[in-house]
């Protein structure tokens, strides 16, 4: 059964939504910041009889899933393939057994954790220049613009604006950027924070400053300022060779992310 998250079931989704993986703390940091009803986010409860094992939310046409292994899926798919989207993402054995059912173009890389090395070796501070939290997003944007293959543009850039000012605004996720010459050459983000653990992402360096140890040392500075925050670290890769460069600063893989790509 699934059950859309109302005033009702809205403490039962808050005690069991962290309980269930990184996306479960991906969820709890859409709730937080959309809240969960009256706003463009909408989250449902997937049951097994009166118990919950998981959850599915949908924001601006995007699925989100997070669940236990065993949660029955075939009433998931059949609902994912009539309420309309673009694409779904969660644990990747879990989309890919969504896959098997509604078809579509799967992608996956892995998911990371922080916690291999000790986090003060991690997070020390190194370089001419220490990385500081953004005052104004729109240079980060106009970083992302040059250095991130399919950030949006036009419009939907605005958007982007717009939506991580306000989460930046509010502490709901905090942009974290490098300064050279008084240009922002290198920026990471603070992207979803749950209860005891966060996701890291936004992540982007300008391409004439590569291969200088700037991405690196904004990492450690994230990993610093979640420890501060009481949160542990992961993040998702955009792809496979980039645990080779994670590893180093500390990450160690906890699975692999899927995304499934709904066909039209």
């Amino acid at each position: 059964m699934i059950r859309l998250v109302g005033p009702r079931l809205s403490s039962l989704f808050w005690e069991q939504v962290e309980g269930w993986g990184i996306f479960g703390t991906k969820l709890y940091a859409q709730a937080r910041i959309y809240g969960l009803w009256d706003g463009p986010l909408e989250v449902w409860l997937l049951m097994a009889e009166d118990r919950p094992v998981g959850a599915v939310s949908r924001l601006e046409g995007a699925f989100c899933v997070a669940a236990q292994p065993d949660a029955p899926l075939e009433e998931l798919a059949e609902f994912v393939s009539l309420a309309g989207g673009r694409c779904l993402e969660g644990p990747q054995p879990l989309v890919q057994r969504l896959a098997e059912t509604v078809g579509g173009r799967l992608e996956s890389s892995w998911i990371l954790r922080a916690g291999r090395l000790p986090l003060s070796q991690l997070c020390e501070r190194t370089g001419e220049s220490q990385p500081c939290r953004a005052q104004q997003l729109d240079p980060v944007r106009q970083l992302h613009a040059l250095a991130t293959p399919g950030f949006p543009r036009g419009e939907e850039a605005d958007a982007w604006l717009v939506d991580a000012s306000y989460r930046h605004r509010h502490g709901y996720a905090d942009f974290y950027i490098q300064n050279k010459n008084s240009e922002v050459i290198s920026t990471i983000c603070i992207l979803f924070k749950g209860a005891s653990r966060c996701i890291l992402g936004a992540m982007a360096t300008h391409p004439a400053h590569r291969g200088r140890g700037y991405g690196g040392q904004m990492v450690r500075h994230a990993l610093l300022e979640a420890a501060g925050q009481g949160l542990e670290p992961w993040l998702f890769t955009a792809d496979d060779p980039l645990l080779d460069f994670y590893q180093p600063l500390g990450f160690a893989p906890e699975g692999r992310w899927g995304r499934l790509w709904f066909p039209h």
